[in-house]
């Protein structure tokens, strides 16, 4: 059922992007199987997460595969000279190998071994495709959302003693640098958040079930349900306000 409800939605959210010319999270996704992924440590982060349920020979073995197409892949975009600004050279393996861990979890595992392998499958691809489905989310709401209430919280801000206009100079001061990290940071949230969950399912391997509970749950339905907040409250930031 809760599977239905994803799919579904994620649909929804493709055909209302496509609405405004752009591609959706599934066409996204599935573009980085062959182009250069927006996130390559995110793409292994979700085969980080699949291999929760494996054996270590089984995580060596997929590691070694993942970390082999990419090196081909680089290779021919090497010899193609094909190269894209703003992406990551890797990431496209780890995707592939969760997609076979998919294939041999329906054609070469039964019971509840095939019911956990298709659990940490789809774990790692919730993971990667909650980034899209939240890109295509925020599209969405900035287009029907088009006002925004950010000097109302710049003011709020400066009643606070203006804390974010302090970080921004900080930001600001040390240029570049500065600005990659803020960016690197907030695009690896997702990262960081797969960290802490790796230590709450280190067991499941030994135990062949899941927790009732651990942080990527927690992590995606704050993913999903920001932008809806946003349609009750729409702040996108001094960037997108007022550059």
């Amino acid at each position: 059922m809760a599977g239905a409800a994803t799919l579904a939605f994620l649909v929804a959210l493709e055909i209302a992007a496509r609405r405004y010319g752009l591609p959706g999270p599934m066409t996204n996704q599935a573009e980085e199987l062959v182009f250069a992924p927006a996130s390559g440590p995110l793409l292994y982060a979700g085969l980080a997460l699949t291999m929760v349920v494996l054996t270590w020979r089984q995580r060596l073995v997929a590691a070694a595969v993942a970390v082999g197409i990419d090196l081909a892949v680089v290779l021919v975009r090497w010899a193609a000279d094909a190269t894209a600004s703003g992406s990551h050279s890797f990431g496209n393996g780890a995707l592939w190998v969760v997609l076979g861990c998919g294939v041999i979890a329906l054609t070469r595992r039964t019971g509840p071994e095939r019911i956990l392998l298709l659990k940490g499958v789809g774990l790692g691809l919730l993971l990667v495709a909650g980034r899209k489905t939240g890109d295509a989310w925020l599209l969405i709401t900035s287009k029907t959302r088009p006002d925004v209430l950010d000097p109302y919280v710049a003011t709020a801000d400066h009643a606070l003693g203006n804390p974010s206009w302090l970080v921004g100079r900080a930001v600001e001061a040390t240029g570049a640098v500065g600005e990659h990290v803020l960016d690197w940071v907030y695009v690896q949230l997702a990262v960081a958040a797969v960290v802490v969950a790796l230590y709450q399912l280190r067991g499941v391997a030994a135990e062949r079930r899941f927790p009732r509970h651990h942080l990527v749950r927690t992590f995606l339905l704050i993913g999903l349900l920001g932008p809806a907040i946003y349609m009750i409250f729409p702040v996108v930031g001094p960037v997108f306000a007022y550059g």
